[in-house]
């Protein structure tokens, strides 16, 4: 096997695992003598993965040459970096470290993704399968209202009854929302809305024998998706599955219009049957109601004020990567340990964290990966491009109201893959990649 497809088979098996949260925790982050996630330094199995694949990958000797805007996407990548780390010398925190070193290996692996350009349907067939296995993980925490504690999955024990574990509270009871194997509902959310859209292009590219396959990986992951009873998700999936079903209907013709509309019929009355089963959690998330939604609500209009008492100190350069809720504990010790918390906005996360330097070369990286689709859009349309753009804005969108993109090696792994399979898809030697 040549190093090129074994980079790329590894890739494959990364996104599959991406999930999986097995780490070996070398030290806690701590709080008042409590232990925190923000600050602890940890190795994660899918960070050796990702390593094996970088290293697979670089020696491959595969050569890509990249167009302006991915070029400019990469530029935008170094500097972000090189911010974020200034950020953490100011701070003269080393916890600050983790983040720096989560973004740092997300920024070689999109690299990485560019030089070895893995294959379209393979990427989409990875990801349908690993949404399935989550879906699978999520349904019986669901149906037993308990995610069991697994050393080997990384999963720590949550239980509906207990305080601190993410539920919808209805006049029925308290409803647990589904974890898979991540730490967030909203994080299993984000990745179940990559494997619907993936499961949808799977539709359209393989034969009639395997189709109903794809289509059953596409309700599978429908329904995962409904039991994290996630709100940013759901918008999520909204956005990205109006792009995709959009560019479809305007570049595409004939058959993969057909489908695509099936298919996406398909979706909606999945969505629709699982919301009213759902319908007494469902209705209370969607529409805020109840004592947990109103906490809820009113904890994000509390990080914003949060965000303004961290600005007026450390405008420029901002507190240190991953430091937020350390620096609030700095500024106000009075608070409990989970009440020190990341604002739930990425753009204004990055700004605290990393300064206005740091923002505006991460929008110099957006810009850039959005150039890049555009590019290719232009010059030749491809199901690759369509389908990577629609994972790209869900992503975004979801990043609006919620924090893992930057703060979890997960959100991280996730986000830079996409980065480079954007722009490595804008190849000016290649245009026309194979799908």
């Amino acid at each position: 096997m040549k190093m090129a497809s074994f980079a790329r088979f590894i890739f494959y098996i990364l996104l599959v695992a991406a999930p999986f949260s097995t780490r070996y925790i070398f030290v806690p982050g701590i709080i008042a003598d409590v232990e925190i996630e923000p600050g602890t330094f940890s190795l994660f199995g899918t960070q050796l993965l990702a390593l094996i694949f970088i290293v697979s990958a670089l020696l491959s000797g595969a050569k890509n040459r990249l167009s302006r805007p991915g070029e400019f996407t990469l530029i935008g990548a170094g500097f972000l970096f090189s911010s974020a780390a200034l950020s953490v010398v100011l701070s003269g925190d080393a916890r600050g470290l983790v983040v720096l070193s989560w973004l740092l290996l997300g920024v070689v692996l999109a690299v990485a993704v560019n030089k070895v350009r893995p294959a379209s349907r393979y990427i989409f067939l990875a990801l349908a399968v690993g949404g399935i296995i989550q879906s699978v993980f999520a349904a019986n925490q669901f149906i037993q209202q308990t995610v069991s504690s697994s050393k080997w999955l990384g999963v720590a024990q949550h239980l509906s009854e207990i305080s601190g574990t993410f539920v919808v509270e209805t006049a029925v009871g308290r409803w647990l929302r589904a974890y898979g194997t991540l730490p967030h509902p909203n994080m299993l959310g984000a990745y179940l809305v990559i494997a619907v859209i993936a499961s949808m292009a799977l539709t359209l590219l393989i034969n009639k024998k395997w189709r109903v396959l794809a289509m059953l990986a596409v309700v599978i992951n429908v329904w995962g998706l409904s039991l994290t009873l996630s709100r940013s998700a759901l918008l999520a999936l909204t956005v990205g599955l109006i792009f995709f079903v959009v560019m479809v209907l305007v570049f595409f013709h004939g058959v993969a219009r057909r489908r695509v509309l099936v298919v996406t019929g398909l979706v909606i009355i999945v969505f629709f049957q699982s919301s009213l089963l759902l319908l007494d959690p469902f209705s209370a998330r969607v529409l805020g109601r109840g004592r947990l939604e109103h906490i809820s609500i009113e904890s994000r209009l509390n990080q914003l004020a949060d965000v303004q008492l961290l600005l007026r100190d450390q405008r420029l350069f901002g507190v240190g990567s991953g430091l937020m809720p350390l620096a609030l504990h700095e500024q106000d010790s009075s608070r409990s340990p989970w009440d020190y918390q990341y604002v739930h906005n990425v753009p204004l996360l990055i700004l605290v964290e990393t300064g206005v330097p740091g923002l505006l070369f991460w929008l110099i990286v957006i810009c850039g990966v959005l150039g890049s689709a555009k590019y290719t859009l232009k010059h030749r349309v491809n199901i690759r491009t369509v389908v990577f753009s629609a994972v790209f804005l869900a992503l975004l969108t979801g990043a609006m109201f919620d924090h893992f993109l930057w703060t979890s090696w997960f959100g991280q792994l996730i986000f830079w893959s996409m980065v480079g399979l954007l722009i490595g898809n804008s190849s000016q030697n290649d245009v026309s990649s194979p799908e």
